[in-house]
């Protein structure tokens, strides 16, 4: 699991509530590292290729 150190760039989705239900989306060295706001950067990282990021999203658009 790579710290939040290894990620540049970290973003809020635009999606996310100002109160709660927040996630970040960073870059990393060929991944895209996934968030969760409340955790204040202590908690998990969950890591994509970029691959699998581009089906992700591409997978979201369609609902």
């Amino acid at each position: 699991m790579s710290s939040r150190d290894s990620f540049t760039a970290w973003r809020k989705s635009s999606r996310s509530k100002d109160d709660s239900e927040c996630v970040e989306v960073g870059a990393g060295a060929g991944v895209i590292g996934v968030a969760d706001t409340a955790d204040l950067g202590s908690g998990p990282i969950l890591e994509f290729s970029r691959p699998n990021w581009s089906d992700f999203m591409e997978e979201i658009k369609k609902r």
